[in-house]
């Protein structure tokens, strides 16, 4: 996917202009930002399954805790308040700390990045805990490979971040370069 196409005006002289593709939305609608924040140098192959991990968690978690009072309710086999609350809270707890745990992982998980070489900055996209983009510029002076690890794959701005630095080799060379060559 290209963000800019050509297209032939009257005079047969072909101009390029900025188009939102309507694929655009499957990539993350990142298309309108490419010009924003320098090149598209990474997308990350598990976005989809990333939004759906999150959607499905939110989603559950608002129908556990709508169901708490009802279930409360329905306890009424159990004469003693105290073990009442106690399974009520329990279960409220977990529902409540599954979105938690998942965005802890989640949140490090790279989107979309962008390089503008110019100002020699790299843009980072991901999601909050509420499916919000978060953008988080650094320069490359600032990305950190010492401390590695499954959930960590490069440090930046005391934050941890995960991508396929494979993808990003074959995407742009140039990027590439300047993210480990630092």
């Amino acid at each position: 996917f290209k963000p800019y196409s050509t297209t032939s005006s009257t005079s047969g002289k072909e101009k390029q202009k900025l188009v939102i593709n309507k694929n655009s939305r499957s990539l993350g609608g990142w298309a309108a930002d490419a010009g924003l924040y320098g090149r598209r140098v990474y997308v990350g192959p598990k976005n989809r399954i990333i939004a759906a991990t999150k959607v499905i968690s939110l989603l559950s978690s608002s129908v556990g805790l709508l169901t708490l009072p009802w279930m409360h309710s329905h306890l009424s086999v159990i004469n003693n308040e105290t073990i009442k609350l106690a399974i009520t809270g329990s279960c409220g707890l977990l529902i409540l700390l599954s979105p938690i745990l998942i965005d802890r992982i989640t949140r490090r998980y790279v989107l979309a990045m962008f390089y503008d070489k110019p100002c020699n900055h790299f843009v980072a996209i991901r999601y909050d805990i509420f499916m919000k983009q978060k953008y988080v510029s650094f320069p490359p002076e600032d990305i950190d490979h010492s401390h590695t690890s499954f959930l960590c794959r490069f440090r930046a701005r005391n934050q941890c971040f995960i991508l396929d630095p494979d993808l990003l080799r074959k995407t742009d060379p140039h990027a590439y370069i300047t993210f480990y060559e630092v």
